[in-house]
């Protein structure tokens, strides 16, 4: 993930459990985390201030962090309710501050504001041809205007794409 603020990438290093932060060129800057702090952290979204959020895919939960690596909060844990997970994968954050988080294994899409209050939740449990649903997600993406847009396959690819509120399409990405 790249931060659009400073253009420093950051890494989600699920092997070592921790982050790791590159300048534009790729020189280290930093790291955190580690075995306890998390547990495969799978995904990184950064949002318009800086903060860093990261899906800790193995503790079924999202940590958000300063730039700078300092622990800001988390949210979530297991189970299929809204605000838990079951294995939470891509994230992203829109212009407001909003996180999107998918769960691969719920095959849901939640959305919580900067502070992990829940929003909604957009459901699956479909074979990802059927409108508005979608199984096994493998990334998700925010664009400026809000739109949700979301990746699902099996054998074969989905592209769903949500307006702030209201289903729009399923497409094949063939």
């Amino acid at each position: 993930m790249v931060d659009s603020t400073q253009g420093h990438i950051y890494v989600s290093d699920s092997g070592n459990n921790r982050i790791q932060e590159f300048d534009g060129n790729g020189h280290f800057i930093t790291r955190w985390g580690s075995n306890g702090q998390f547990e495969l952290p799978e995904c990184v979204a950064v949002d318009s201030i800086g903060n860093v959020y990261v899906s800790d895919s193995g503790n079924n939960r999202i940590q958000e962090f300063d730039g700078n690596g300092h622990f800001i909060t988390k949210w979530g844990t297991k189970g299929s309710a809204n605000g838990q997970f079951e294995n939470p994968g891509s994230i992203a954050v829109d212009n407001w501050g909003n996180v999107y988080v998918a769960d691969a294994q719920a095959d849901d899409v939640q959305k919580f504001d900067s502070n992990g209050h829940f929003i909604t939740k957009w459901y699956g449990d479909g074979d990802g041809t059927e409108n508005g649903h979608f199984r096994a997600i493998s990334s998700i993406a925010v664009d400026s205007a809000g739109n949700v847009y979301e990746t699902c396959g099996n054998n074969d690819l989905y592209l769903s794409i949500f307006c702030p509120n209201t289903f729009v399409t399923t497409k094949s990405c063939d």
